[in-house]
């Protein structure tokens, strides 16, 4: 399908080491002329670190911009010039302190289209071993094993709330149904 949209213009109007903020003049489809604002970041890297029991390795963190407690599986923003892979391993490393030996790439979805341009990749870690993390002073974790089960409990209950790591899940169900090893 062909993009109705047409861009006139683009403007960074912030930016960090994490992202940028963007305002392009546009066309819309329907022909106005106007603005749209988007956030873009690079790729980020969700991992799904799966034990020999089944059981999955979940990170507890407060959340600033919702003022909340959430548990969410490890994740994080890839670096300038690294692949989406070595961010999964450095993640896993700094967030739960393990490394795997096994990965496997379950799938790709986008964060919040709307407003944010980065994709999410999605990777099964199995083969875990525990390992020397590597400290990161803008984070601070607690870390909890969970069965399926008790992951579908919690997201019932809203105790799992993430929508990054709920889809993650749910890419990770439907890799498991096809590999036949749930």
């Amino acid at each position: 399908m062909k993009n109705p949209w047409q861009k006139i213009s683009s403007k960074i109007i912030y930016k960090n080491q994490w992202l940028k903020f963007i305002e392009d003049k546009v066309i819309h489809p329907g022909g106005n002329k106007g603005i749209y604002s988007y956030i873009k970041k690079l790729p980020a890297a969700i991992i799904i670190p799966l034990t020999k029991k089944k059981e999955i390795y979940f990170v507890g963190q407060w959340r600033y911009t919702i003022n909340k407690y959430s548990w969410e599986l490890p994740m994080g923003t890839a670096e300038k010039g690294e692949t989406l892979l070595k961010s999964a391993k450095r993640e896993l490393l700094e967030e739960v302190n393990l490394k795997a030996k096994k990965w496997n790439k379950v799938g790709t979805f986008y964060f919040a289209n709307g407003a944010l341009s980065q994709s999410a990749h999605v990777y099964l870690a199995r083969d875990l071993s525990k390992s020397e993390g590597i400290s990161d002073d803008t984070e601070s974790f607690r870390i909890k094993k969970l069965t399926f089960s008790q992951i579908e409990k919690m997201i019932e209950e809203n105790k799992i709330f993430d929508s990054d790591t709920i889809t993650a899940y749910y890419k990770l169900k439907l890799f498991l149904k096809n590999e036949n090893i749930k």
